[in-house]
C-alpha cells in the first residue's frame, strides 16, 4: 500500500520487544555529547528519553531494520531536539523530540499539546496529498503523549537536505538571490491560498476518528478544529495553566478574532482576579514604552471589551473570509531552502 494511510490517524504504539533492539546501544547523553558542539550542554537538555525505543519506532514506520545510525542533528531553539536515523538503504529520518518535560505541564496543557501535534502531522499529510505543488516531508509516525517506550512526544519524518530558510536569508547579501526567494516563499503562500479545501471555518486540521480497515488516506479523514496557538495555550505561568481552547473552529475572522480575545481577557482574569482596582505591570518589551507601565485591570477589561464590540461592527471584506491553512509556528526556522531547487 502506497501512500499514508488510517494508520498515521493514531499514535504510533511501540511493543514492549523495543528493548531487545540491539542496533543502538548508546544512552541519550552519549548521543548527545557526540552531537553538541559544547559537550558540556549535554546534561542541561538531557530529558531522560529511551533512543532505543526512538530508533525501533522509526524501524517499525519505514518497515527497514537495517539502521545503521543515530545522531544528534541539532537543537532547535528552546522547543526540539532532532535526531537523524540513517539506514543502510541510504533512508535518512527525522525524530523530533520535545525539549519541554512533560510533567511540567497541566493535564488541560498535555490534552493541548497531543492536539497541535496531531494538528501539525495532519496539516503536513494533507498539503503533502492535495497541495502537490508544494514539496512537504513525510510523515511517518507520531505520538503526542509522554506515556510511550521513548518517554516524550516525538515525530518522525522524512530528512530534508539544505538550510534554514532563516539562516540563508540572514547570510544572503545578493537582493536578486533575496528577491528569488521571495518570490518562491510567495508562489507556495499562493498555492496553499488556492488550495480547495472541504472545511467551512478557520482552525487547525485534525484528522477524523478512525473507523475501519487500513486504507490510503483521503480528504473525509481530515477535519477543521479549533485554532491551537502554542503561545496561549504552552506556557507554564499561572495565568495559562486554566486556559482551555475554544471547542470548535470559528466561522468567521471575526468570531475567531472574538474568541480568541474572550479567551484571553477570561485567563487574565484566572490571574488577576476581579478586583477591579488591581494594578497590572505591563512590561516595557510588550508596549511602545522604555519604562514597566502600571495600568488598573479594570482600564484593560474596558479596553478589551471596546476591542470586543469594534470586531463585531467591522464587516470583513469577502476575499479576507476565503477558508486557508493556518500553522501556529509556521516561521522561516521551519523552512528548509534547498538553492538548487
Amino acid at each position: 500500500m502506497h501512500g499514508p494511510t488510517t494508520a498515521l490517524k493514531r499514535p504510533q504504539e511501540i511493543p514492549p520487544n523495543w528493548r531487545d533492539f540491539r542496533h543502538l546501544t548508546l544512552s541519550e547523553e552519549e548521543v548527545d555529547y557526540k552531537g553538541l558542539f559544547d559537550p558540556s550542554f549535554a546534561h542541561q537538555v538531557r530529558l531522560g528519553i529511551e533512543l532505543p525505543a526512538l530508533a525501533f519506532a522509526a524501524c517499525m514506520a519505514v518497515d527497514e531494520w537495517n539502521m545503521v545510525e543515530l545522531t544528534l542533528l541539532s537543537i532547535a531553539g528552546v522547543s526540539s531536539k532532532l535526531y537523524l536515523i540513517k539506514f543502510g538503504s541510504g533512508r535518512k529520518i527525522v525524530g523530533r523530540i520535545r525539549i519541554t518535560p512533560m510533567d511540567s505541564l497541566s493535564e488541560l496543557q498535555k490534552r493541548c499539546y497531543r492536539e497541535r501535534l496531531e494538528s501539525e502531522v495532519a496539516t503536513l499529510t494533507y498539503v503533502r496529498l492535495f497541495c502537490s505543488d508544494i514539496p512537504t516531508p513525510v510523515v511517518w509516525a507520531w505520538n503526542g503523549s509522554a506515556e510511550n517506550a521513548v518517554g516524550a512526544p516525538y515525530v518522525l519524518l522524512d530528512y530534508v537536505e539544505g538550510e534554514t530558510l532563516e539562516d540563508v536569508w540572514h547570510n544572503c547579501s545578493d537582493p536578486t538571490e533575496k528577491t528569488t526567494i521571495l518570490q518562491e516563499v510567495a508562489k507556495h503562500h499562493a498555492a496553499l491560498a488556492k488550495a480547495v479545501l472541504p472545511f467551512r471555518g478557520f482552525g487547525a486540521l485534525r484528522f477524523t476518528s478512525v473507523v475501519g480497515e487500513e486504507r490510503l488516506l483521503n480528504d473525509t479523514d481530515f477535519r477543521l478544529g479549533p485554532f491551537l496557538s502554542e503561545g496561549r495555550h504552552f506556557r507554564v505561568t499561572k495565568s495559562r495553566r486554566l486556559v482551555s481552547p475554544p471547542p470548535t473552529a470559528a466561522l468567521s475572522p471575526s468570531d475567531l478574532w472574538r474568541d480568541l480575545l474572550v479567551e484571553e481577557r477570561r485567563s487574565h482574569l484566572i490571574c488577576w482576579g476581579a478586583v477591579p482596582e488591581t494594578s497590572v505591570v505591563l512590561p516595557k518589551d510588550d508596549i511602545d514604552s522604555p519604562v514597566n507601565v502600571d495600568v488598573a485591570w479594570n482600564d484593560i477589561q474596558a479596553a478589551s471589551k471596546l476591542v470586543e464590540r469594534l470586531i463585531s461592527a467591522t464587516r470583513v471584506p469577502p476575499w479576507l473570509c476565503s477558508p486557508c491553512f493556518s500553522i501556529s509556528d509556521y516561521a522561516f526556522r521551519n523552512v528548509i531552502y534547498d538553492p538548487g531547487e
